[in-house]
């Protein structure tokens, strides 16, 4: 099988809020982490052992401030502090299989990076009400 990869470029982050309409975001990046977070139950018995508990997912992504679709409005995504979004992370516009994200936005920090840049938003959210899903291949 040949190796393909795709290039950052065509990655696609469209976010829902809840109660509002999906809309793409002029995201430049986005990154899940997902955490299983162990349990260290280690014993003399059975040496080192790691337990399963309940998994938890971040999203975390930086948007471009578009002025003319206020990210923060319900429009365009509503990207708040105490938002519960789905994010649908795809890592190509041809495929219609994205890994979803359901949870609420955590943080949210909008900067600018000085006179040549451009004003951008940096936001984390962590899972709520949902598990992370990724596609069926």
């Amino acid at each position: 099988m040949a190796f393909t990869p795709t290039a950052g470029q065509f990655a696609v982050l469209k976010i829902t809020p809840s109660g509002g309409a999906q809309s793409t975001q002029p995201a430049i990046n986005w990154k899940i982490g997902h955490d299983g977070k162990l349990k260290d139950v280690s014993n003399f018995r059975d040496g080192r052992v790691q337990a399963k508990t309940l998994p938890i997912s971040t999203l975390a992504a930086t948007l471009v401030w578009d002025s003319a679709a206020n990210p923060t409005l319900a429009a365009n995504g509503q990207i708040q502090p105490g938002q519960n979004i789905v994010a649908n992370c795809y890592t190509d516009p041809a495929t219609t299989k994205p890994i979803v994200f359901t949870g609420m936005i955590a943080t949210v920090n909008p900067g600018n990076e000085g006179v040549e840049g451009v004003v951008m938003i940096d936001f984390t959210a962590t899972e709520s009400g949902g598990a992370l899903a990724y596609p069926n291949t």
